[in-house]
């Protein structure tokens, strides 16, 4: 490479208004406010230049000159023909501190039910069902209208406040068939031979809580772990008599609150997943796993080895696919299937995110040492 292709300018220090600058460069004449053209000077890494120095590192930097060819003023004064490596750190500023958590928000599918509040009498205490993964939001919508993500049928019949919301669901298929069937009792599979109408005397909420009432003690749904919360004290009304929803459906009262999950960055904050309870087998990922809710027990079991244990004690290994409770097999501690079930979702959305956030490779064998776990917020 020859000497006047690495070649680097220099600026002249003086300050030159940028319009100016570009409009006589090109004829190579006199810059206003310059006696004599400006010189552009030159330095080479091969050779030297007199008043400079031949260090690329120890060059003269050149000022920053705004539109009107005013020198820019810095907030942080450089210090120049100063080896960048004997640079204070206040030149380059702090670095960020590096992230070692995240959270995760844990899975919710619920189906609500709205009582509308307008003075019309068309809409005054009819009743809406619908599907959310988060119902503080949803109701807010509902209640801003059609153009804020809220529902036709709602749109203009309010305000509207939510009653009481089934949760708990395995998925988001399962909630939605649930509302489908909620909305439309005489076509579902399921409830239309009960032949489900309103009586006279009933309110149109007291008929759709008898409706979810038949459907929380038919099956599918009577299997599920789910439950039924009173979103205020002063909608709750009591259950049809003989429709109570069966014992394993908890009952909760108050807003929904989220649930979060920490992801560690740190690889001690992880453990190895045990052998099974039942088989005494490997369990290679998450996603076979399901562990005891007791901290101080630390048991883990095959899903498959735990509800085939369960199904045998309860005699339902000919009817049922999964058991509806199950016992722990070294601290006989009694959990609903769905909690477990739950418990190894949130599992999974955490090795989910060590893998895409901290690059962790081997997450899907991993699970969190318990006391990282969120409380509901």
């Amino acid at each position: 490479m020859d000497e006047e292709e690495n070649e680097l300018f220099v600026w002249s220090n003086t300050p030159v208004s940028n319009n100016d600058y570009l409009s006589q460069e090109k004829n190579n004449s006199p810059v206003k406010g310059y006696s004599t053209p400006v010189k552009k000077q030159r330095f080479s890494f091969g050779g030297s230049t007199p008043g400079l120095s031949s260090s690329p590192a120890l060059a003269k930097r050149p000022p920053a000159v705004d539109l009107e060819g005013e020198l820019l003023t810095q907030k942080k004064k450089v210090p120049e023909n100063v080896l960048f490596s004997e640079l204070p750190d206040e030149v380059f500023g702090t670095s960020p501190k590096k992230q070692t958590t995240t959270t995760v928000e844990r899975e919710f599918y619920g189906v609500y039910c709205l009582i509308s509040r307008s003075e019309s009498r068309n809409y005054k205490n009819k009743c809406y069902i619908g599907y959310t993964v988060n119902p503080n939001r949803r109701i807010m919508q509902h209640n801003s209208g059609k153009e804020h993500g809220g529902a036709k049928k709602t749109d203009s019949r309010g305000p509207w406040d939510m009653v009481c919301i089934v949760h708990g669901f395995p998925n988001s298929i399962t909630a939605l068939r649930f509302e489908w069937a909620w909305q439309n009792p005489a076509k579902s599979r399921r409830l239309k031979e009960l032949n489900l109408k309103k009586e006279r005397k009933e309110s149109h909420f007291q008929f759709r809580l008898r409706i979810v009432c038949h459907m929380l003690n038919s099956d599918p749904w009577k299997r599920l772990s789910l439950y039924f919360r009173w979103l205020g004290a002063q909608f709750e009304i009591p259950f049809p008599d003989g429709l109570a929803p069966p014992n394993h459906v908890v009952k909760k009262y108050g807003s929904v609150g989220k649930e979060t999950e920490t992801v560690s960055y740190e690889l001690t904050d992880y453990e190895s997943i045990r052998l099974c309870e039942i088989c005494r087998g490997t369990i290679t990922t998450v996603s076979q796993l399901v562990r005891c809710p007791m901290e101080s027990c630390r048991s883990h079991f095959h899903a498959r080895c735990l509800a085939q244990e369960a199904l045998k004690i309860s005699r339902e290994l000919e009817s049922a696919l999964l058991p509806i409770e199950v016992s722990c097999t070294s601290c006989f501690t009694t959990s609903r299937w769905g909690d477990l079930i739950r418990d190894q979702r949130a599992l999974l959305q955490i090795s989910q995110a060590a893998v895409e956030k901290y690059k962790i490779a081997n997450a899907m064998s991993l699970i969190p040492k318990r006391g990282l776990k969120d409380n509901e917020k």
